[in-house]
């Protein structure tokens, strides 16, 4: 399978009502055949985030932000940034367990 059928399979098994930990894994497999993946770093952060990993998906959305700006799509980066912010908002007001 190559980074891009590991996405796709990911995003079929992301959910709210779901163990995204087969979700993560696929990912996570895309990532480390193509570590400039933007789309694999936000899903999967997506998908840490659906699975109670704050921090984690911190870390990834803002790696997507990283890997978005290099590629000259700052706009795009901005969205992401946005995107980890929302969710570090979410864990002062209590939105995870932790």
């Amino acid at each position: 399978m190559n980074a891009q059928d590991l996405v796709e399979r990911g995003r079929k098994l992301t959910g709210v009502d779901q163990d995204n930990t087969e979700a993560i894994a696929a990912f996570t497999e895309a990532i480390e055949l193509n570590p400039d993946y933007f789309e694999a770093y936000c899903y999967r952060g997506t998908a840490f985030g659906l699975s109670n990993q704050p921090l984690k998906a911190i870390e990834d959305i803002k790696k997507a932000a990283d890997l978005l700006n290099a590629r000259g799509e700052p706009d795009k980066a901005q969205v992401m940034l946005r995107f980890a912010e929302d969710i570090r908002e979410g864990i002062k007001a209590g939105d995870f367990d932790q």
